[in-house]
C-alpha cells in the first residue's frame, strides 16, 4: 500500500467512528432526558446552548452578539444540534475520502 492509502484508510476509520458517534450521541441525551423525568416527574429541556453553557462558552451565558443564531441554537433541540453539527461534517469528510481516493 502506498502511503497515501493508508492515510485514506485512517481518515475512513475516523469518519466510520464519528459517523457512529453522531448517531449514538444524541441517543444519550434523551435517555439522560428520560432519566431525568421518570427520577424527577419533569422533563429537562436540553437546548444547544444548554450543552454550550455546561461547556462554559461565555457568549451562551451573555450573547452581545449574534442574538438570531442564539435564538435559534436556544431553540434547537441539544440531541438534534449534536445529530446536525456532527453528521454532516463527517459526511463532507467521508466524501473528501471517497473522492480523495480515485475508485
Amino acid at each position: 500500500m502506498e502511503k497515501n492509502d493508508d492515510l485514506v484508510v485512517v481518515l475512513g476509520e475516523f469518519v466510520l467512528y464519528g459517523l457512529g458517534f453522531s448517531i449514538m450521541a444524541p441517543f444519550g441525551v434523551l435517555a439522560y432526558q428520560i432519566y431525568w423525568y421518570l427520577r424527577i416527574g419533569e422533563w429537562e429541556p436540553l437546548s444547544v446552548i444548554t450543552g454550550l453553557r455546561w461547556m462554559k462558552v461565555d457568549w451562551a451565558f451573555h450573547p452581545n452578539e449574534w442574538i438570531g443564531l442564539y435564538k435559534i441554537l436556544n431553540d434547537m433541540p441539544l440531541a438534534f444540534g449534536i445529530f446536525i453539527f456532527t453528521f454532516f461534517p463527517l459526511l463532507l469528510a467521508l466524501w473528501i475520502v471517497v473522492g480523495g481516493s480515485g475508485k
